[in-house]
C-alpha cells in the first residue's frame, strides 16, 4: 500500500472504525437475542403485566367516602330528640353500608379481571409462533431489526468511507462524511432496541415515539453523509481529470 493510499483511507477512517463496530454489534446482538430469547421474552411479558396493573389501579379514597357517609349520619342520631329522628339516621346508616359494599364489590370484580389477565399472560410461552400479544410479537420484531440494520448500515459506513477515499475531496470533508455515516449507522440500531424493549410496557405508538428523536437524528446523520459523498462522486465524475487520487 502506497503512502498516499494510506493517508487517503486513514482521512475517512472514523468510518471504517464505525462500520467495524456496528458490524460486530449486529453480531453481538444476533447471538445474544437468540442465546437469550425466553430472557428476554419474560423480560418483555414482565413489563407487560405490570402495564396492565398500572391500569387497574384504584384510587384509595373510595372507601373512605363511603365510611365517612357512615358516620357523619350516625352522629346526629345520637343527639336526636326524638324516635322519629332516628329514622333518617338509620337510612343514612343503609346507604353508607351500600356504598361500602359496591365499592368492595367494584374492586373484588376488577381484582378477578386483573388475576384472570395475569394468568393469560403467564400461560403463554415463549415459543409461540405469534408470541402471544400483538405488542409482543411487534416487540420481538423491532429487537430482530435492530440486528439487521446495525449489519447493513456498518456494512454501508465501510463501504462509502472506502468510496470517499476516492474522492477529490479535502481531508476534513472526507472525515465529517465518513463519520456522520458511522455515527448514523451505530446510533439508529440502538434506537430499534430501545424501541423494542419498551413496546409491551408503554404500546406500539408510544414506543416509537419515545425514540423518535434518536431515530431521526441517526436517520439525518447517515442522509447527511450520503450527500455529501454524493456531492463529491459528481464532482469527481464531471471533472476533467477524473484520474484516482490515490496512486
Amino acid at each position: 500500500m502506497s503512502a498516499r493510499l494510506n493517508d487517503e483511507l486513514r482521512h475517512a477512517g472514523v468510518g471504517i472504525l464505525l462500520g467495524l463496530l456496528g458490524v460486530l454489534f449486529g453480531v453481538f446482538w444476533a447471538v445474544y437475542i437468540t442465546v437469550n430469547n425466553d430472557e428476554i421474552h419474560m423480560k418483555l411479558m414482565r413489563a407487560e403485566v405490570s402495564s396492565i396493573e398500572e391500569k387497574f389501579v384504584l384510587s384509595p379514597g373510595a372507601g373512605e367516602a363511603g365510611h365517612d357517609g357512615h358516620g357523619a349520619p350516625a352522629d346526629h342520631s345520637v343527639h336526636a330528640p326524638n324516635a322519629a329522628a332516628d329514622e333518617p339516621a338509620d337510612h343514612a346508616m343503609h346507604d353508607g353500608h351500600g356504598e361500602e359494599a359496591a365499592a368492595d364489590g367494584g374492586v373484588e370484580l376488577k381484582s378477578v379481571e386483573l388475576d384472570k389477565i395475569k394468568k393469560e399472560l403467564a400461560q403463554r410461552s415463549p415459543a409461540q409462533e405469534h408470541h402471544g400479544s400483538p405488542e409482543m410479537a411487534a416487540a420481538h420484531e423491532r429487537l430482530a431489526k435492530a440486528h439487521v440494520h446495525a449489519m447493513g448500515l456498518g456494512v454501508l459506513s465501510i463501504a462509502i468511507s472506502v468510496l470517499l477515499a476516492f474522492m477529490p475531496a479535502s481531508a476534513r470533508a472526507k472525515t465529517f462524511a465518513a463519520a456522520c455515516v458511522g455515527t448514523g449507522g451505530l446510533f439508529y440500531p440502538l434506537a430499534w432496541i430501545v424501541m423494542g424493549m419498551r413496546t409491551t410496557a408503554m404500546g406500539t405508538e408510544a414506543a416509537a415515539s419515545s425514540v423518535a428523536t434518536m431515530a431521526g437524528l441517526s436517520a439525518f446523520l447517515i442522509a447527511l453523509g450520503l450527500v455529501f459523498t454524493l456531492a463529491y462522486a459528481v464532482k469527481w465524475l464531471f471533472s476533467k481529470n477524473r484520474r484516482p487520487r490515490l496512486i
